[in-house]
């Protein structure tokens, strides 16, 4: 009989302790990019008079931007709550 070891536990990609910091490298880059997207000079590009629905194109782009952000913050707060309920589970 030929003594084999046991294969590790498969674990999936969220299952890795690595996911920790490549989670938090995400919300860093959605902080980089809230703060760039509403800066005035990028803000701005959309600064035109037309309008859609009667609602000038900035205020559509600026409603959008923080809409993707509260979005993105939700989706990164839901990756962060599981990973620490899998390090405090037994």
């Amino acid at each position: 009989m030929e003594n084999q070891t046991p294969p590790p536990p498969s674990s999936s990609p969220t299952n890795t302790p690595s996911q920790t910091p490549r989670v938090r490298s995400k919300a860093m880059i959605l902080l980089i990019l809230g703060v760039v997207m509403l800066m005035p000079p990028v803000a701005t590009i959309f600064h035109l008079e037309s309008k859609i629905l009667g609602v000038p194109i900035t205020l559509l782009y600026l409603m959008a931007a923080w809409a993707a952000l509260i979005l993105g913050a939700a989706l990164l707060s839901r990756q962060l709550m599981a990973i620490s309920d899998r390090q405090d589970a037994p």
